[in-house]
């Protein structure tokens, strides 16, 4: 995808937000988006092929995005592998903040059975982002292990924060630290386990 149509994709995603929480993720609310920022319709067909569900798949992918710009920088040296994690969907939550509604719309739009696995999709690509980034090397079944327990993290934690009214969404970052030691607890059941069998 080249820069120039990634612009134009982020321009008519961030203008629709605001009518995605009225009207929901629909064509009229990509549309009115488009033509707050001097798009015609022909513009969202272009950039989003599929329509809406190419739409609400790059709000997912617009977010990971602006969480690895805020972290790509960071000096993680000395953080430990659940405090990486920790500190990568903290960031997608901030991102993500001004934007509550609309990604309340988006849990309710792949709410539905048949648009399962697409979310799927989506969670797993977050997932991927954050270990890559976190350092995970692993090749073996251990990298699909640590994806899909982290989707389900990045799953749960997005659902709590849509009820979550406390400020700077501190009890979210709460459950989302008791999530991370419960995995690593889990984790090291099982590493046992594997040790015993051996």
């Amino acid at each position: 995808m080249s820069d120039e149509v990634t612009e134009i994709k982020n321009k008519i995603l961030l203008a629709s937000l605001p009518h995605v929480s009225f009207d929901g993720w629909s064509m009229n609310a990509l549309e009115c988006g488009a033509a707050d920022c001097g798009y015609n319709r022909d513009m969202v067909d272009a950039v989003f092929i599929n329509g809406v569900k190419d739409a609400v798949e790059y709000f997912s992918i617009w977010a990971d995005n602006e969480m690895y710009k805020e972290i790509s920088d960071m000096d993680i040296s000395d953080l430990s592998i659940r405090q990486r994690i920790y500190e990568a969907v903290s960031k997608r939550i901030y991102v993500l903040s001004p934007y509550k509604e609309a990604v309340k719309m988006g849990v309710s739009y792949w709410g539905i059975p048949m648009r399962g696995v697409r979310a799927g999709k989506a969670l797993w690509r977050s997932a991927d982002i954050i270990w890559n980034w976190a350092g995970d090397k692993s090749t073996d079944y251990n990298r699909y292990t640590k994806r899909l327990i982290l989707s389900t993290i990045i799953a749960s934690v997005m659902l709590y924060w849509l009820q979550d009214d406390s400020e700077n969404a501190k009890n979210s970052l709460a459950f989302l630290s008791r999530k991370i030691e419960k995995a690593v607890e889990v984790g090291k059941l099982i590493g046992r386990f594997k040790k015993r069998l051996a």
